[in-house]
């Protein structure tokens, strides 16, 4: 099956689109890495434990509830969050 130079023109466009979210997606990461530093800082501060589940699960329920909104899969959405908290509680623990 021949694929036109408009339609791959246009997938390319696309996956071009892609790259520059997955950019964006790494600077934000990036960002939330620091934000995590400096909540270690004051949690260490004030005496706070890293991990505050109830905070944790507030959060995570507003996260599924913005990804319902958005049509996105709730387990993909909890898996991700879960990550990425993962990996601020890791970033707190090096940084307290």
């Amino acid at each position: 099956m021949e694929v036109s130079s408009v339609t791959s023109q246009e997938l390319a466009e696309l996956r071009e689109e892609l790259q520059m979210l997955d950019q964006a997606l790494i600077v934000l990461l990036s960002e939330r890495a620091e934000l995590s530093k400096q909540i270690a800082t004051e949690k260490f501060l004030v005496g706070q434990e890293i991990v505050q589940t109830a905070i944790w699960e507030q959060g995570m329920q507003l996260r599924l509830q913005e990804a319902k909104e958005q049509g996105l899969d709730a387990d993909f959405t909890q898996q991700l969050f879960e990550l990425i908290h993962q990996y601020s509680v890791l970033i707190q623990q090096e940084n307290s």
